[in-house]
Formats: structure tokens, sequence, C-alpha cells
């Protein structure tokens, strides 16, 4: 999460940690336990790395980029996951769906980065298909304005040069779709690949 949130909850705490001090002001993330959830506009809202840590086991989606606030809804919704309340990006996901894993292989996701000199930080496997996660160093830092944003018009040209780049041979990219939303959340029966070298400025 690139310091984006606390390390532990802001009230009840079980760890006897000292909370570092940042001259960032952290943000939250949103979570959800299932599809059913996630096509609801429903989850979690998350604050700290000891409550992502707590919930981790249960979750199916996230959101690895952080926003400055998020809201509950009367509901059970959850707001505050759009593009206008990003706060810092920690990671470029690409959604490969709908492909056949015997034609579309870990070996070729991988070496298809290879040929520009980027491999993967991490690969997940998903019901149908991939999700492709490049992580950063350090956080692209979102500014509060409400006109034109050039380091968010940056990122999104960056995702959206990532995305092309592999739909150019491998099937079933949307180059459309949310770039800064929820993804597959990271766990011990989907990760088929990780590189933690693998990080970029």
């Amino acid at each position: 999460m690139n310091n984006g949130l606390r390390e532990t909850r802001y009230k009840k705490s079980k760890l006897n940690i000292v909370e570092p001090v940042s001259k960032y002001r952290t943000g939250k993330i949103i979570v959800t336990r299932s599809k059913e959830e996630l096509k609801g506009a429903k989850g979690l809202i998350v604050g700290s790395i000891e409550a992502l840590l707590d919930n981790h086991p249960n979750l199916t989606h996230i959101t690895p980029n952080v926003y400055r606030s998020a809201k509950n809804l009367s509901n059970g919704g959850v707001k505050g996951h759009s593009e206008r309340n990003l706060k810092q990006i920690n990671a470029f996901i690409i959604d490969i769906d709908d492909v056949d894993k015997s034609v579309i292989t870990l070996a070729d996701i991988v070496l298809r980065g290879y040929e520009v000199g980027l491999r993967p930080t991490l690969i997940l496997h998903t019901p149908k298909g991939y999700h492709v996660y490049f992580m950063l160093k350090e956080p692209i830092y979102i500014k509060k304005t409400s006109g034109y944003n050039n380091a968010l018009d940056k990122a999104k040209r960056i995702s959206l040069n990532l995305r092309k780049y592999y739909a150019e041979v491998i099937p079933g990219i949307d180059v459309t779709c949310n770039h800064f939303g929820f993804f597959r959340c990271p766990n011990k029966d989907n990760i088929i690949d990780y590189s933690p070298e693998s990080r970029y400025s």
C-alpha cells in the first residue's frame, strides 16, 4: 500500500506498536468478500494494514490504489471509489478475461513484458483469466484539484499503453475498463507468479 494506509486501526487496535509519523495523510481502500458484493457496490472500507490483514482471508476484490476517503451508505453500499477521489496510485493492473488458459499461459504474459524490459510484479489466476500487477516503488500522488490533473492524466496514459501493448498479442484485454478500480485480491490460492524485485518508478 506504499504507506497509503495507517499501520494500525485508529480505534481498538490489537497491536502494541507506535504508529509512525508521516507527513502524508493516510487514506482508505475498499474491499469486497464476494463477486456479488462487488456487483452490488457493497463492501468494507479499510483504513489500516491491521484491518486489511485481519480481513484478508475472506476477501475477493480490492482497490490496490488508495482513495482520500470513503463512506458507508444506508443501503449497505460504499461510496468513494472514483478517480476524483484518488489519493495515490500504487499499481497498474491489466485484466485478461475470457481466455483459454491452455492457449494463453503464464509464460506468454511474462515473455511479452520481457520484450520491453518489464516483468509483472504479480500475476493472479482468476476464474476466467489473469490479473497482471505492475507495482510502483513509490506511489504517484494525485493532487486534489477541480480542474485538469496532470499526474492522473499521465498515470492513465501509462495504464492505457500497458494494456494496448499486451492486447497486441493477448486477447481478452479490455483497454477501456476502469484503470484504478477493483481487482482480484492476491491470496495464497490465486498467486501464480510473484517477482518482488520487479517494482517500477
